[in-house]
């Protein structure tokens, strides 16, 4: 392990040159989920050949370690200086400043990637084929007293209009009870509160996408009573993180509550790469209701209306992790009656071999509009997910690769499923640093 003592204003100067001051969720995130989460806002390395000399630093020095560290590792462990500044830079952990006599101060910056490649066909349609970077997320995260005052900024920089996706301020002094006031992902959706990077699948899937409440501006309060129960509850803005200027809803109010008999258990779809033998169940429940202004297919800005209630089911067993959600809602408009839709998944993913080698299937069920027969629009979907591992050090979300085949069958053009019967293939790479 490199570890380099910096006098004190040596140290000092490089740390106002090269550290900026200032989620996942992975549903990371970060997303997770990442968020994430991000959110979020949501992991043993190989020894290096040469060592520092044994140099003690004093408390005013900075430490900055640059070799890889395992995640969660404290780079104190072989008796490294235990006060004073520190930068920690792995691929593995991202880029962590502390300062422990600073009130616990801590900043981290992390970046989270997906980079794919999507070839597909819809029978009597066209084919497609492309190159896509859905995802490139920078995450800065600061927290201070220990983790009691907690700020999470999250851009989305992918695509041809940037936009920031999470900047928030959690206050946590205790796990029972903790406030979040910002702009952040609505937890009515376990899918939708899992980090991006901590997903089985390229994507959350088109139930998820569909029945979520999106992010929004807002408070809520959030805690984890024991190991039993954990509950959301929030009043946000209601016009979502890209509502137009000056639109002003009333507010949405959004609702969540988990019951896990068992214990904890994470929102993270892949538990078995960062748990030993995880084992759980959880069963929760949410809703919200929202009133806000969207634009119809004449172009209009209407009143939309919106309830919404689902229920999820999860289960994790080792290397065994599978997850359901329902949904049912009934929407109006000032101009037209309440319709009233439907929408469930299922999916499931286990390990053929260890850390490494993950097979998962998911499949989706909507009727959009209960008051026409329509038809059901279904997706069905498999992915064999490779996760990397070098020199006995795994990556788990960190570096991952993954293949997906779905077939999509909708009676109307829904989303991004076009009608009829299509056949897709998705290549992905997902990275988070």
């Amino acid at each position: 392990m490199a570890v380099f003592a910096l006098p004190a204003s040596l140290a000092y100067a490089q740390a106002s040159e090269d550290v900026p001051a200032g989620e996942v969720e992975a549903e990371a995130e970060t997303e997770t989920e990442a968020e994430t989460e991000a959110e979020t806002e949501a992991e043993a390395v190989p020894e290096t050949a040469t060592e520092a000399p044994p140099a003690e630093p004093s408390s005013s020095d900075l430490v900055v370690v640059t070799d890889p560290l395992p995640a969660g590792s404290d780079a104190t462990a072989s008796g490294e200086a235990t006060s004073g500044p520190r930068i920690t830079a792995s691929f593995i952990e991202g880029v962590r400043v502390t300062v422990p006599e600073a009130a616990g101060f801590t900043f981290e910056v992390h970046l989270a990637t997906w980079a794919r490649f999507v070839t597909g066909a819809t029978v009597g349609g066209g084919a497609e084929a492309y190159f896509d970077v859905p995802l490139v997320r920078p995450i800065l995260q600061t927290s201070v007293f220990d983790g009691m005052f907690r700020i999470l900024v999250q851009p989305e920089l992918a695509g041809p209009n940037p936009r920031l996706l999470d900047l928030h301020l959690d206050f946590v002094p205790d796990r029972a009870f903790a406030l979040r006031l910002g702009q952040f992902r609505t937890p009515y959706s376990r899918a939708f509160v899992a980090p991006l990077i901590q997903l089985t699948m390229p994507d959350r899937g088109i139930v998820s996408d569909t029945f979520r409440a999106d992010r929004d501006t807002g408070l809520m309060a959030f805690g984890q009573v024991g190991d039993v129960f954990e509950y959301s509850v929030g009043v946000f803005d209601g016009a979502a993180i890209d509502g137009r200027a000056g639109d002003t809803p009333p507010p949405m109010a959004v609702g969540r509550v988990v019951v896990t008999p068992y214990g904890h258990v994470p929102y993270d779809q892949v538990p078995s790469l960062t748990i030993e033998s995880p084992r759980g169940l959880a069963i929760g429940a949410g809703g919200f209701y929202r009133d806000r202004n969207v634009q119809d297919a004449a172009g209009m800005m209407v009143g939309q209306r919106t309830a919404s209630v689902g229920g999820d089911l999860s289960l994790v067993e080792g290397p065994f992790a599978f997850t359901s959600e329902g949904f049912y809602q009934e929407r109006s408009t000032d101009s037209g009656p309440w319709i009233a839709s439907w929408g469930a998944f299922a999916q499931a993913g286990v390990f053929v071999i260890p850390q490494i080698l993950e097979l998962s299937a998911r499949g989706g069920w909507i009727d959009p509009d209960l008051g026409v027969d329509a038809g059901i629009v279904q997706s069905y979907e498999g992915a064999l997910n490779l996760y990397l591992v070098v020199d006995d050090v795994a990556y788990g979300h960190h570096l991952s690769l993954g293949l997906r085949y779905g077939y999509f069958d909708s009676p109307i053009p829904f989303g991004a499923v076009p009608q009829g019967s299509t056949h897709r293939v998705t290549l992905q790479l997902r990275a988070w640093i």
